[in-house]
């Protein structure tokens, strides 16, 4: 299996509604259904790469970051929430068929990114001829004999991600394949290919370029949208 992703077909930018940017790559058959492909929080599409990478020889593929992940250019305020990030996809569906023109195209999403899309098809409107959803992190309803136990790990995991080292001078704490692709950048890189990825500032400290904020990102969905029923009735039938 490759590792090393490819240099993509064709690449745009979408710009989005508060200024922000998302970079859109081509790969695979231009001539297959459309499939577009994304990330969950805190990770970047080229990190799906061993996944995506498989469907190429027969379909469209589209690989994007959402806002503040990946290869996009972080913004201030970085607006990293639910309603941002579903009126973001909007935008992203929008140019995807303005620029490449409409076909069948199919949403396979990852966490965050999946739920994002559970919001967007049931607030927005439904425009895909199918979407594949891999663990969307829904939220129980209040009330719910699971809710309690929920909220008390994810304000966990927030404080957790709040409290992680921004720099460090030894690349020992670093996952190795991090600084595999750090070594020899002498700044953070607009174009960072992973969200989480160390890279090696001016002053020889190592960086995340993923602000604190961004991980503990913890927004949650009206609660209807955790009902199963009202899922199914934005479904394609």
């Amino acid at each position: 299996m490759n590792f090393v992703v490819p240099v993509p077909s064709e690449t745009f930018d979408v710009v989005l509604e508060d200024g922000a940017s998302i970079r859109v790559r081509r790969h695979g058959n231009r001539d297959g259904v459309r499939l577009t492909v994304t990330h969950g929080n805190g990770f970047a599409s080229d990190a799906y790469l061993p996944f995506w990478q498989q469907l190429t020889p027969h379909y469209d593929v589209l690989v994007f970051d959402f806002r503040n992940h990946g290869q996009n250019v972080p913004v201030e305020p970085s607006n990293h929430n639910y309603a941002q990030l579903s009126r973001d996809l909007d935008r992203v569906r929008d140019a995807i068929d303005s620029r490449l023109g409409k076909k069948a195209t199919v949403g396979i999403f990852h966490s965050m990114s999946g739920r994002a899309a559970m919001k967007h098809a049931i607030e927005i409107g439904w425009r895909w001829d199918a979407l594949m959803l891999f663990d969307p992190p829904d939220v129980p309803l209040k009330g719910h004999p699971l809710y309690a136990a929920m909220e008390v790990f994810e304000n966990k995991l927030t404080e957790w991600a709040k409290g992680r080292r921004r720099r460090s001078d030894s690349d020992l704490t670093i996952p190795a394949a991090s600084r595999e692709r750090a070594i020899g950048a002498p700044r953070l890189p607009a174009s960072s290919t992973r969200c989480s990825q160390m890279s090696l500032t001016s002053t020889s400290l190592w960086a995340r370029r993923c602000n604190r904020a961004t991980n503990a990102m913890r927004s949650r969905l009206p609660a209807t949208l955790c009902s199963s029923t009202r899922w199914g009735q934005c479904r394609k039938s």
